[in-house]
């Protein structure tokens, strides 16, 4: 297959060949000739470094990592950013392969594997003694060279443990937040995928996956579906390692096991603890048995243990009675909803279209909720919670919930697409019932809307197209951005006499985003065919925003009109017409979401006139009420219509 980056040159490396590609970067063999050598150049997808915390999160790994010195670490030597955007990390190149194709050919011998755990456990302890995690602990991350000697690499998921340190910046809090969903599903430690605070003790539990993966040739969790395994590292026992290779000895059995223990404080607490427990199983110094378990050829069977197949087998034909009879009741007398174990969803089909009377909620749609969420919770995956709108949204959903006695777990993607499916998965393998999603691109999402929907769990999310099996909540882009651009048009040709020159603030990587903007701009153009559109910028955040105008205006300095597709980016061009000492009255913004400041802004002239309410509120305590609603049995439609209304001074205070 065509590489055109092969025998191209970035930065001082020639890059001779690819040597393997995930969903982060690609790795390439090259050639320094500087120093006369070959080394490994990782080159991050644009993808993810034009976000700007993962790319600071990159720029963090290369700090991070070339202060780990380490013969089993392998060190990194450069890295850069070339003039057409790629992003690389220049890293000494291991010969031979990684732990993965090695494991591929063939079961291990236990001294083997116990040389290969020394020199990780090495490894991974200089680097907690450093205070850094790894977190992506895998065979394919463990290489190996011609030598046979081991190393560890792509420290690029690693984070600080004491990210609390008064020295450290905003920007380097903001980039380790807790809600940093990364990690192969195959391999994360139970703490890991449930997000919360990670310590060395998850690297251990991922290295104890590999040593049972390296002694078996299985890895203890195995499933197609991602979150399927996730669910099993949350709530599952690993099949017992005898079962998987015969000649497993009682004590490596038990260090597997206790490698695999679900609570961190059951686990060994340091690398050089594990690697000691192994060498000891192995070399037959460990003659502990975990508690209650018998192993093949310890000891013959007691009349009791003899009995005992005669007494399942007679509780089991029991039990075969009572499901027989309860089957024939339950035919006899069937129920008028479904019954898939403790939710009762519907299977009669569900309308199309409806409104908020749909999902009103009953005392017996509370009843049943009170039992499907008995341990159980709705997750909330929120677009950006530093924004007014958004944490009005959450803030909502978690109050309803509240008021229904149902637990909620708020994270943020914070405007990441790359986020937002991590975060779905994540929700399903807690055991989520329900999902209330501000959805960031529809194409990141699908997969994971998917799994949720197999998994049984409702998703309701603010857009114009229905997740499958959830709900839509939405008053379509279309008919927002119309709104704000009448009331646009009505005021251009009552004070600026139909003559404006107007900048529209859009969000180009949603296609439903750019369908507001552009039913904004028709609607004013439509009622003021007079104006003039001078050009279109990104919004939607005040970031963006205000990079965007100071472009704008330097462009275009007769603008006095903005449309913008949320207020969060109208921000950003007030913050540079303050700057440009432009007069309130004499600039106009039109905007949506209604938020907060957007309102005092209105109510005090300050160039906000108009912004279009969504109500996060009513948002909210409606997705909260779908779940619930859809969980009870009920026929909820498939789209739910929202309220619309545009927030003027006339009218902000009612």
């Amino acid at each position: 297959m065509f590489d055109p980056l092969i025998g191209k040159k970035i930065g001082q490396y020639e890059i001779r060949s690819l040597l393997g590609q995930g969903g982060m970067a690609v790795v390439y063999r090259a050639y320094q000739a500087g120093l006369d050598r070959e080394v490994a150049v990782k080159i991050v997808s644009k993808l993810l470094t034009q976000d700007k915390f993962f790319l600071d999160r990159f720029n963090r790994e290369v700090a991070l990592v070339a202060r780990l010195d380490h013969l089993n670490i392998v060190p990194v030597y450069d890295h850069g950013t070339t003039d057409d955007g790629l992003t690389y990390l220049a890293m000494r190149y291991i010969r031979g392969g990684s732990l993965a194709d090695r494991m591929q050919r063939g079961q291990l011998s236990l001294t083997q594997i116990k040389n290969w755990l020394a020199q990780i456990a090495h490894a991974l302890g200089y680097a907690h003694e450093q205070n850094v995690i790894h977190r992506d602990i895998k065979p394919s991350n463990i290489l190996i060279d011609n030598q046979g000697d081991t190393y560890l690499v792509d420290f690029g998921l690693a984070r600080m443990i004491d990210v609390g340190d008064e020295n450290s910046t905003a920007a380097a809090r903001t980039i380790t937040r807790p809600s940093t969903f990364m990690g192969t599903p195959l391999y994360m430690s139970p703490e890991q995928i449930e997000q919360r605070t990670l310590d060395a003790r998850s690297d251990l539990y991922s290295l104890g996956v590999v040593l049972y993966e390296m002694v078996t040739g299985s890895p203890p969790f195995a499933h197609e579906s991602a979150f399927r395994v996730m669910q099993m590292h949350l709530s599952e026992k690993p099949l017992l390692p005898r079962k998987l290779r015969a000649n497993v000895s009682p004590g490596v059995e038990q260090v597997l096991l206790k490698a695999l223990e679900k609570k961190p404080e059951n686990r060994f607490q340091t690398a050089d603890e594990l690697l000691k427990a192994f060498t000891d199983a192995v070399e037959n110094r460990n003659t502990m048995l975990l508690t209650g378990e018998i192993f093949a050829g310890d000891q013959l069977p007691t009349p009791r243990q003899r009995r005992l197949p005669f007494l399942i087998g007679g509780i089991a034909l029991i039990l075969l009675l009572l499901v027989v009879g309860a089957f024939l009741l339950r035919a006899a007398n069937p129920p008028p909803i479904s019954d898939n174990g403790a939710v009762y969803i519907s299977s009669a089909p569900r309308p199309a279209m409806g409104t908020a009377a749909d999902v009103k909620l009953n005392g017996t749609d509370i009843e049943r909720a009170d039992k499907v969420f008995s341990g159980s919770f709705i997750g909330m995956v929120a677009c950006r919670l530093g924004s007014d709108y958004h944490a009005s949204y959450a803030a909502a959903v978690r109050t309803r919930a509240q008021e229904l006695g149902i637990n909620v777990k708020v994270e943020d993607s914070n405007n990441e697409n790359f986020k937002q499916p991590q975060l779905i998965n994540s929700f399903v393998a807690q055991g989520a019932k329900g999902i209330v999603l501000c959805p960031l691109n529809a194409d990141s999402i699908g997969d994971a809307l998917i799994n949720a929907n197999k998994a049984g769990v409702i998703v309701v999310e603010n857009s114009d197209v229905t997740p499958p099996g959830g709900v839509a909540l939405t008053i379509g882009n279309a008919d927002m951005g119309k709104a704000a651009g009448d009331y646009a048009a009505t005021l251009v040709n009552k004070e600026m006499g139909g003559k404006a020159f107007v900048a529209v603030l859009g969000y180009p990587d949603r296609a439903d985003i750019t369908e507001r903007a552009n039913a904004m701009e028709n609607a004013l153009k439509a009622g003021a065919p007079g104006v003039t559109i001078v050009g279109h910028w990104t919004g939607g955040t005040t970031e963006f925003g205000e990079a965007s105008m100071q472009k704008a205006f330097a462009d275009h300095p007769e603008i006095n009109v903005i449309l913008s597709i949320n207020d969060a980016g109208s921000y950003g061009a007030v913050k540079v017409l303050q700057a440009l000492s432009r007069e309130p009255a004499k600039v106009m913004i039109f905007s949506v979401d209604a938020e907060t400041e957007a309102k005092n802004m209105i109510r005090n002239g300050q160039y906000f006139r108009g912004s279009v309410d969504t109500s996060p509120v009513t948002v909210g305590r409606l997705a909260v009420d779908a779940i619930v609603k859809m969980i009870a049995g009920g026929k909820v439609p498939e789209k739910i219509a929202l309220p619309l209304r545009v927030v003027t001074k006339d009218n902000v205070d009612q």
